[in-house]
């Protein structure tokens, strides 16, 4: 690795930045053209529902009673 010269890689990072600079502009892009599209076919975004799972899981909690004293040092 000595024998390459530093500005190989000032050099390649500079091209992975311009790389990064034109990946930015095409999703900037891509969005744009997806929101004129989602106008265009009047697309609105659903709501998420809440999954089954984490209904119950709050369910748990809000039914689980709260232990009473310190668990974790329980005095004999």
């Amino acid at each position: 690795m000595a024998d390459t010269h530093i500005n190989a890689y000032f050099a390649e990072v500079d091209e992975a930045e311009k790389k990064v600079i034109a990946a930015h502009g095409e999703w900037e892009a891509a969005k744009t053209r997806l929101e004129a599209k989602k106008k265009e076919v009047g697309y609105e975004e659903p709501s998420a529902p809440v999954p089954d799972e984490l209904k119950t899981e709050e369910k748990v909690k809000e039914e689980a009673p709260r232990p009473k004293g310190n668990i974790l040092f329980n005095r004999k």
